[in-house]
């Protein structure tokens, strides 16, 4: 009877065994396949390797908008994509940025030459009107001139009239 159990208890032991042995083969796998379907989710959700990634990253931070992103998987957004985009948009937000500083750069110096241009006119109608002023002087003092030997005129005259009137007495 004890030859019996022992060996019943033997067979369940290498039973349990095998059975045991079994279980771990298939959580490995199980647990491989856990793994692969992981990465391979991530991977997708990168949309390139993780080293890639960090090196595009890495230029753009230092200012390198001609990295060359290149997108494996389109159809799903992902982190390539969207790091493609970002850098096309920053270089279109850099190129109307400089285009705008052009035009402004144009109409400032379309403004200076403007003001150069009044400034000058208005120096130039400044001295016009010294000149006028120095004129109309020279008009008054001609008129006050004029006024003056009028007067003198006018007194000769009432003088010769006199003298007239008692030449014409005597």
């Amino acid at each position: 009877v004890a030859a019996k159990e022992y060996q019943v208890s033997q067979q369940r032991y290498l039973d349990t065994k095998d059975i045991f042995v079994i279980s771990i083969i298939a959580s490995v796998v199980f647990g491989l396949l856990i793994v692969w379907l992981i990465t391979r989710s991530i991977l997708r959700q990168l949309g390139c390797e993780p080293f890639e990634a960090a090196e595009w990253v890495a230029k753009v931070a230092d200012g390198d908008l001609s990295v060359d992103i290149r997108v494996k998987n389109n159809k799903t957004p992902n982190l390539a994509s969207a790091l493609s985009n970002m850098v096309k948009q920053l270089s279109n937000t850099i190129v109307e940025i400089h285009s705008t500083a052009t035009s402004v750069t144009a109409a400032s110096e379309q403004i200076s030459l403007a003001a150069q241009g009044m400034a000058k006119s208005a120096m130039t109608q400044a001295a016009s009107v010294e000149e006028t002023s120095a004129a109309m002087e020279q008009i008054s003092s001609s008129i006050a001139q004029n006024n003056d030997n009028a007067k003198l005129t006018d007194n000769m005259a009432g003088k010769s009239a006199v003298v007239a009137k008692q030449g014409g007495s005597v």
